[in-house]
């Protein structure tokens, strides 16, 4: 009447393995998202964080520096950042930004869709 653990020993072994490399997919997924590769430069009162891809730079994110009530309403975005040409704006590089004034090199190529150029309060 008594079985040997052995076949469970197995069962939770191979339970165990299955669950780390679920764990490990959702962790890799999770820091695929997070953007650790980020570079950041301070332009006119804004801190501008972009992405290098390759050849060119993506800004994805911009946020006044100044902790000041009325920051800057104007910005101009540099031909380059981290020495690489600014060819792409983000989706919602602007997001809760109460800009007058955007002036935007000729290299950039593509500016996202939605809210990214639409200044909200």
């Amino acid at each position: 009447m008594f079985s040997s653990p052995l076949p469970i020993l197995k069962q939770g072994k191979a339970k165990e393995k299955a669950m780390k490399k679920l764990w490990m997919t959702v962790f890799g997924c999770i820091l695929y998202t997070l953007p650790i590769w980020a570079d950041m430069e301070i332009v006119g009162g804004f801190m501008l964080t972009y992405r290098l891809n390759g050849d060119t730079a993506e800004i994805y994110r911009v946020v006044p520096v100044s902790a000041s009530p009325s920051p800057s309403s104007e910005l101009t975005i540099p031909d380059t950042l981290g020495g690489k040409p600014v060819t792409s704006i983000g989706e919602h590089a602007f997001k809760s930004l109460s800009l007058t004034s955007v002036t935007i090199p000729g290299s950039v190529t593509s500016i996202g869709g939605g809210r990214s150029m639409i200044a909200t309060r």
